[in-house]
């Protein structure tokens, strides 16, 4: 099998993160393919009992790059 990468570069914005479970879980979707009808998304998830997000709210605002590795 020939390995492959996949790249998605995107800006996280917040008003794009969905929040669920009263705040404890925030979710960010991006898709691999956006202009085709059919294709595939990833999601960025943090889980927080307390609601702070420390880690997940490090990358709002900023551009992230997103890569998906085929390996044998």
């Amino acid at each position: 099998m020939k390995e492959e990468k996949h790249i998605i570069v995107c800006t996280l914005k917040e008003r794009d993160v969905d929040t669920e479970d009263g705040g404890q879980a925030k979710i960010f979707s991006t898709s691999l393919n956006e202009d085709e009808d059919n294709g595939m998304f990833v999601k960025v998830c943090s889980w927080d009992e307390n609601n702070n997000h420390d880690e997940f709210n490090k990358f709002i605002g900023r551009k992230i790059k997103i890569t998906i590795e085929t390996i044998e």
